[in-house]
């Protein structure tokens, strides 16, 4: 079975300068691959590039194949309807509009494809995040930080997407409603292959089979996630525990 996600010798240049170098990385069906890294080393560009959304002063070269297709050359619209979907950093609501309203437009893909029930996901929706359906006649705009990025997930998987890419989730979020955004990524895994950015580098390793280190626009360090979390840099670098200081007369 080929990998669901599979990029090659991924290059983006904005404007002339270089933000990707050279960049490979498979996510297998069914897997929570993370990518972890310091903040301007091409995360978010990478998710960018493989959604096909970015921005008119950049150029992209190498393979990105999904499901064993070249979905390099396609369109952002493309893209969706084959099966990809991603949560930005910026969650991307639309305020003005209520919580159900926003869902309803994450199931344009289904009524793409003819699914005589587009609406399908609206149930599981509302049974993995109750406060959406709570407040699903609110304004987007009214939303906590917190329910703003449950509508963004929950958004992104009324399309039944093969491959759900997530952005910094828990960017911004109170420490407790961080953790429980992470452990319901880890749950999400049974429906959909997962490809996670994610300033939380501990955390993100702990619900992810695989792992990637980036480094200004360049892989530099992979393999599985236990293996990433117990290696001695990626514990100094990004995992928050340093060297010990050593004691007087040691």
């Amino acid at each position: 079975m080929a990998p669901v996600l599979d990029v090659k010798g991924l290059q983006v240049r904005y404007g002339g300068v270089p933000a990707l170098a050279d960049v490979d990385i498979v996510v297998e069906q069914g897997a929570i691959v993370s990518v972890i890294g310091p903040n301007g080393a091409g995360k978010s560009t990478l998710l960018n590039a493989v959604m096909g959304i970015l921005p008119a002063n950049a150029a992209a070269r190498g393979q990105i194949r999904f499901e064993g297709v070249e979905f390099s050359g396609l369109g952002v619209e493309k893209r969706v309807f084959g099966g990809l979907s991603l949560v930005p950093e910026r969650r991307e609501l639309f305020g003005s509009m209520t919580v159900a309203d926003n869902l309803l437009l994450g199931a344009q893909r289904l009524r793409h494809l003819g699914e005589a029930n587009p609406m399908s996901q609206i149930d599981m929706i509302y049974e993995m995040f109750p406060r959406l359906k709570e407040r699903r006649a609110q304004f987007a705009a009214t939303l906590s930080g917190g329910e703003r990025q449950m509508l963004a997930i929950g958004r992104a998987l009324m399309a039944k997407p093969r491959l759900l890419m997530l952005d910094e989730p828990s960017l911004g979020l109170a420490p407790l409603v961080a953790r429980e955004t992470l452990n319901l990524v880890s749950r999400l895994s049974a429906t959909t292959s997962i490809l996670l950015v994610e300033q939380n580098a501990k955390a993100a390793l702990n619900v992810s089979d695989a792992g990637y280190v980036m480094e200004m626009g360049k892989m530099t360090a992979h393999g599985p996630a236990s293996s990433l979390a117990n290696d001695p840099r990626i514990i100094e670098a990004y995992l928050g525990v340093g060297k010990k200081k050593a004691k007087p007369g040691d």
